[in-house]
């Protein structure tokens, strides 16, 4: 038997010739694979892109509302 930790990450990058705001979110899951279980990894990669991309929204609320974007208005 086989536990493995899969990873996956997404990274975001706003910037311009002065400002930059960087963001990322990680996905981490224990896989357990066995002769006669295979984890699907196609269906695990889904659901933590799905995760990512739902994390990485809320960030972009979350500075949205502080005003962080501002920086990057002429």
């Amino acid at each position: 038997m086989s536990s493995d930790v899969f990873k996956m990450a997404g990274n975001l990058r706003f910037f311009n010739n002065s400002h930059t705001i960087n963001l990322s979110a990680v996905c981490v899951s224990n896989v357990s694979r066995n002769l006669f279980n295979n984890t699907n990894m196609t269906n695990l990669r889904n659901k933590c892109i799905e995760k990512i991309k739902i994390n990485l929204q809320n960030q972009i609320n979350e500075i949205f509302e502080k005003g962080s974007f501002d920086v990057f208005k002429k």
